[in-house]
């Protein structure tokens, strides 16, 4: 049973040729929501005085998160925070809450920023932005266009 199992294994991959196996792993590593793979989504190195290895939800957010580092390294910003979680709504009978969870928060001369790398926004992001700018006046939130970094 083990040499038929193998038999037919060899006979599967001889038919492959080595296109056919190339276009085969390309179609595997696709996000069906069109994220690029970890690797070029991660962000490695010294941030607080620790090693880091940082996976975002995007290359667009991954490049905000350099450009913030760099400032925040020269001390142009103060208290860079990744995804900072900001209450929107808390149920008094069930003790559940929604947040609003941005993807950065630093403070900066005239104030705190929170900002939020966007390709496109959906009706449940829509509905939470105007809610938390609303309940949370003292933060100046922020949209930045993924088309733009």
């Amino acid at each position: 049973w083990v040499a038929l199992a193998y038999l037919a294994s060899v006979c599967f991959l001889d038919k492959w040729t080595a296109e056919r196996y190339k276009i085969y792993l390309k179609s595997q590593k696709r996000s069906k929501y069109g994220v690029s793979d970890k690797g070029s989504r991660t962000w490695k190195g010294v941030w607080n005085g620790r090693e880091h290895k940082i996976v975002f939800d995007s290359k667009a957010e991954m490049k905000r998160f350099c450009d913030l580092h760099m400032l925040y390294t020269k001390k142009k910003i103060k208290n860079l925070e990744i995804q900072p979680r900001f209450l929107l709504f808390e149920s008094k009978e069930t003790g559940k809450c929604e947040w609003y969870v941005g993807d950065f928060l630093y403070f900066q001369e005239g104030g705190w920023f929170c900002e939020d790398v966007k390709g496109v926004s959906t009706q449940l992001f829509i509905s939470k932005w105007n809610r938390v700018q609303e309940l949370h006046k003292g933060v100046r939130f922020l949209i930045v266009s993924s088309k733009h970094i």
